[in-house]
């Protein structure tokens, strides 16, 4: 354990061999949370956009939902036709 000291700013330097051991380059985003009397920093593996990046691949692009929406409101607007001839 090492000892820093916090600036006029509020910044504090995390000491080289835990940046490196952790894999901390230069821009890391920190999250810094208060347990109790601690102060515990956690390196931000990456940011919560990049963590999403991506995870929509395999969802249906928005013209082929407007297709399907499209059908879905003839087959709706068929079947009022056929309810209204049965009346």
């Amino acid at each position: 354990m090492q000892a820093v000291k916090v600036s006029s700013k509020g910044q504090l330097v995390i000491p080289k061999e835990i940046r490196d051991s952790l894999g901390m380059a230069p821009g890391t985003l920190v999250m810094v949370k208060a347990e109790g009397e601690n102060v515990v920093l956690t390196p931000m593996r990456t940011t919560p956009a990049r963590a999403l990046f991506g995870s929509l691949k395999d969802a249906p692009l928005l013209v082929e939902l407007e297709l399907e929406r499209r059908k879905e409101r003839e087959r709706e607007k068929r079947d009022e036709n056929e309810y209204a001839r049965g009346l």
